[in-house]
């Protein structure tokens, strides 16, 4: 009766969605638009109605996911946050549906765990219907677990609704290979979401110096560029202590962390591999003078603006932005809901998504922390598995997001309706390039990051002497997967 309780509750609260809506040699695969706030909604009772009936007799579903992201899928009853308690209806709701019982195992999901993860992976293939229906983990060590045969092919799947809102389009779009997707991204995996990159800036600081700019409307415009946030950036800088040197106590314009870099190469519409003559995957036009000026242009940005500082930690930038010292910070979404320098602070702040290079560039693009994907094994009930999935995805979308963006928004943001807004932007901005899911074989995702970092003055050089060896790295990935896929 508690179950049922619970059920009735939460279709009650259900309000209806927006809708939105290629292969390695890729682009075959179609995942559906880029989503976004204000879309046009989906009929929700039409979508429900599509669903398959089902009922699986209390048969338990078994999870693996990573350690670092269980609160957003391991909980219990008894956990009375916000969060936890819409992920703790979330699964009540897929329960309740579908007559199935939820089963959690969490891993180490860092590179010093990957090795168990793997191995737990690749033994639940063996396991059969023991072992695991559904894993959510990093793609660097569970996508060449499908070059061995023991992933599905998630494309195939009439069950996976690619083009609702739920399911992440600049992600799927790009993750075909050869037709098949292995790994994808909805709003399921919220550790895409909570390590999201976007744009913090402190309400009271930045309207003392611009008390006419309206910077929601900015990127509603389309003119949230490279060019204002050097305009506004560039030389805020006051050695406060002063000891001659910049540190944490000082006062800057613009604060990051070491993925700041790449989430702004990432924001500059800076695809890492296109479609040659014959329609297959190439790197081989990822140089050009498009990419010159990012470089160019983010050089001088990040290693000679006065105002720009490195933080030494992922939440530097948010811890100081919290504490006052600086007037914009490049940081994790996760960090209105995590950092204890933001939510204790009397400050109030408000959220961007990262700026676009030039007005000429039509979307914004986020790049985001971490790499947790979704796959089902080939061990699983292909079927059932699929279905689960998709309605993970949607009650995701429907309690937990709005949640998660409460419980950090109400904290200390100046506008929760228009930074809601801009949340939602960042989020459908979320996007992988095909190199992305495959940086372990294609080492480039943060390849021209680390140029700027380093101080690179041989960029044309760099490109020359690696640019062939990128291009047999893609070749060799596209030939080891083109046998993969369990269907």
């Amino acid at each position: 009766m508690k179950k049922i309780l619970t059920l009735l509750l939460v279709l009650c609260m259900m309000l209806p969605l927006a809708a939105c809506g290629n292969d390695g040699n890729t682009p075959a695969v179609t995942t559906g638009g880029n989503g976004s706030s204000g879309g046009n909604p989906t009929d929700e009772p039409s979508y429900l109605d599509q669903l398959p009936v089902r009922d699986y007799d209390l048969e338990e579903f078994h999870v693996l996911c990573t350690s670092q992201t269980k609160n957003f899928y391991s909980v219990t009853e008894a956990d009375k946050d916000p969060v936890s308690v819409s992920v703790y209806n979330r699964d009540m709701a897929v329960e309740e549906r579908y007559n199935i019982v939820f089963k959690y195992t969490d891993l180490n999901g860092n590179r010093d765990g990957q090795d168990e993860f793997l191995t737990t992976l690749k033994n639940s293939v063996t396991m059969g219907s023991d072992g695991f229906d559904l894993v959510v983990g990093q793609n660097y060590y569970c996508l060449p677990v499908a070059a061995e045969g023991n992933l599905y092919d998630l494309a195939s799947s009439p069950f996976l609704h690619w083009d609702e809102k739920w399911y992440s389009s600049k992600i799927n779009d790009n993750a075909a290979i050869h037709g098949k997707i292995f790994g994808g991204s909805g709003s399921y995996i919220m550790s895409q979401i909570s390590y999201a990159m976007a744009t913090f800036y402190c309400k009271e600081l930045f309207e003392a110096r611009y008390p006419d700019t309206d910077l929601y409307e900015m990127v509603r415009e389309g003119e949230w560029t490279y060019e204002k946030l050097y305009e506004y950036t560039a030389d805020v800088y006051n050695d406060t202590n002063p000891n001659y040197r910049r540190d944490d106590n000082d006062d800057f314009g613009y604060v990051y962390n070491g993925h700041g870099i790449a989430a702004s190469v990432a924001a500059s519409e800076t695809p890492i591999t296109s479609l040659d003559d014959e329609g297959k995957l190439t790197v081989k036009n990822y140089y050009n003078d498009h990419l010159v000026d990012v470089f160019e242009k983010y050089s001088l940005f990040y290693n000679d603006s006065r105002g720009t500082y490195k933080a030494g930690t992922d939440y530097g930038p948010a811890e100081l932005l919290g504490r006052g010292r600086t007037i914009f910070a490049c940081a994790q979404l996760g960090a209105l809901h995590d950092c204890a320098d933001l939510k204790n602070s009397e400050l109030h702040f408000g959220v961007l998504p990262m700026p676009m290079l030039d007005t000429d560039q039509e979307e914004y693009y986020t790049y985001t922390m971490r790499w947790e994907l979704f796959y089902i094994p080939t061990n699983a009930d292909f079927e059932r598995s699929a279905i689960i999935l998709e309605y993970l995805n949607y009650t995701t979308e429907k309690y937990v997001i709005p949640a998660y963006w409460d419980e950090a928004l109400t904290l200390r943001a100046a506008d929760t309706d228009q930074d809601s807004e801009m949340m939602y932007i960042v989020r459908d901005a979320l996007w992988y390039d095909f190199v992305t899911f495959f940086n372990h074989e294609i080492p480039m995702r943060d390849a021209v990051a680390n140029q700027i970092s380093n101080g690179s003055t041989r960029f044309s050089s760099w490109w020359r002497t690696n640019g062939d060896t990128f291009e047999q790295n893609l070749k060799d990935t596209l030939e080891k997967y083109a046998a993969a896929g369990g269907n």
